[in-house]
């Protein structure tokens, strides 16, 4: 009778140190996803819909979350009540690497194209991609909680070029 105590006591312990232990991964694989996320957070700020009116054009983007890894955008311009230029966007984190990724279907063959972070801070996304025709660079700056500045740039037909895309959130 004092074996099957013994054994019972011992079954009952190693049950209760695999629940612990379970809880304990459950806490880690949490917390390993809070970290594995850290870098799109970054890009929480451009959630929403943007525009720019002007006289000839009116430009808009308009950002979702899609999943904790990964948000994504139309963007287009319509002059006339025609649409002259569209795109799909994605803003991926891959690791601890996060990708801005443009595809458009008149140019790269339709084919989308990386440009890789390079630079943050609470305020500004640069990405880069130095092997890219035009542009090498896509940066995203928060002027208010309803005003960014996009802008592309670097060189294009061996000269510097850039273009600027104020934006306002849409209400």
């Amino acid at each position: 009778m004092l074996l099957k105590s013994i054994n019972y006591l011992s079954l009952v312990s190693i049950i209760f140190s695999c629940i612990n232990c379970s809880d304990s991964l459950t806490e880690k694989v949490k917390e390993q996803n809070a970290i594995n996320y850290s870098e799109i957070k970054k890009a929480n700020w451009l959630i929403g819909s943007w525009q720019n009116i002007s006289e000839n054009e009116i430009s808009t983007e308009i950002w979702k979350k899609i999943n904790d890894s990964t948000f994504a955008a139309k963007s287009f311009v319509i002059v006339k009540n025609d649409t002259v230029f569209s795109e799909s966007i994605r803003i991926e984190q891959r690791g601890h690497s996060l990708f801005y990724i443009p595809t458009v279907k008149e140019q790269n063959q339709g084919q989308a194209v990386e440009f890789v972070l390079v630079r943050s801070n609470t305020d500004q996304l640069v990405f880069e991609n130095s092997k890219h025709d035009f542009p090498q660079k896509i940066s995203y700056k928060k002027i208010t909680n309803d005003s960014i500045l996009a802008e592309i740039s670097g060189i294009k037909e061996g000269e510097p070029k850039n273009i600027l895309f104020p934006f306002t959130r849409r209400k």
